[in-house]
């Protein structure tokens, strides 16, 4: 069985078991996700949040100077409606090759990666 963010945080050491259980029941009240409500309470940084799922999933993460600095040839190869499905930024183009930024990189469905 997986583990869920939450718990993997606690194992890695980021956080403590007692952080965690005050954010799940912060969770219960307000709703969100977890790595939001993590935030907000002041228990990891984003940053910190972002690098520690990207080394679990096996999959670099943007910085914002990227996401700040799109690549204008690279915004028109993805359509719209791709980019809202999917929450998807194009970052940058490297010959045939496109960059792209996802909210949630393990949401790539096969559809989508057709149009890739």
């Amino acid at each position: 069985m997986a583990l869920k963010l939450g718990e993997m945080l606690v194992e890695s050491g980021i956080i403590t078991q007692a952080e965690l259980d005050e954010t799940l029941k912060s969770q219960v009240i307000f709703g969100g996700k977890i790595g939001t409500n993590l935030i907000e309470m002041g228990y990891i940084e984003e940053e910190e949040l972002a690098q520690f799922l990207s080394k679990k999933l096996g999959v670099p993460c943007a910085g914002k100077e990227q996401l700040i600095n799109l690549h204008p040839g690279a915004l028109k190869l993805i359509p719209k409606e791709i980019v809202r499905k999917y929450r998807v930024v194009p970052l940058g183009l490297d010959k045939k090759k496109l960059y792209v930024a996802m909210e949630d990189p393990s949401n790539l469905a096969p559809s989508m990666k057709s149009l890739l």
